[in-house]
């Protein structure tokens, strides 16, 4: 009887200090954070350690200097902090998408404006990874996560814009007129974006 309640309390200790010794999983708004802080500071090796395998495997293949003009682009992009104001995770807990609003610069007045972002967030071994990013002025950019929905065709997503346009816009200031013109919608930020991605964003 002693010999059974020994073992008991043994396995029970050994159960607990397992536990205890699990590193704890950290939720997807703690990696993206870590994922900001290494792209404002333009550490690309740290970048990559909150990037999917699949992202990993596109800049395998980019020559050094390539890499480095990625890095730059993105971070121009991004606001220079940031803070999560909603969170959404899927089903299955596989998928996170999270919204953020941020403190950015104009690209063509180079002023500071509010930016608003959405981060498509996985799974991966276990671990969140950021798969997709976007940031933009407009707070409606936020109405549709980067990576919930498979791309549309060129010819759906132009009906689609043209069914969303109002019969009669309201008059916008040339400032933001300007600034329309120049985003482009297909424009999504990655860890690791291509010449095609960057060209998207220009």
């Amino acid at each position: 009887m002693k010999l059974r309640n020994s073992i008991r309390t043994l396995a029970a200790a050994a159960l607990i200090a397992l536990a205890q010794g699990a590193p704890a999983q950290e939720p997807p708004e703690a990696v993206y954070a870590k994922f900001h802080r290494a792209l404002a500071a333009g550490n690309l090796d740290e970048m990559l350690k909150y990037a999917p395998a699949a992202r990993r495997a596109e800049l395998a293949g980019m020559p050094a200097a390539q890499k480095q003009a990625t890095v730059e682009f993105m971070a121009r992009l991004a606001p220079k902090n940031h803070a999560i104001t909603g969170k959404q995770v899927s089903p299955d807990g596989n998928r996170a998408t999270l919204r953020a609003t941020g403190t950015g610069t104009a690209l063509l007045s180079g002023k500071p404006e509010t930016q608003y972002g959405t981060i498509a967030m996985l799974k991966e071994g276990g671990e969140w990874k950021v798969d997709q990013t976007s940031w933009d002025n407009n707070p409606k950019a936020q109405a549709a996560p980067p990576a919930a929905a498979p791309a549309a065709t060129p010819a759906a997503a132009g009906t689609a814009a043209r069914a969303a346009t109002p019969t009669a816009p309201a008059p916008r200031s040339a400032e933001s007129k300007r600034r329309a013109e120049t985003r482009n919608p297909d424009c999504v930020i990655k860890p690791v974006m291509t010449d095609e991605d960057r060209a998207k964003c220009r």
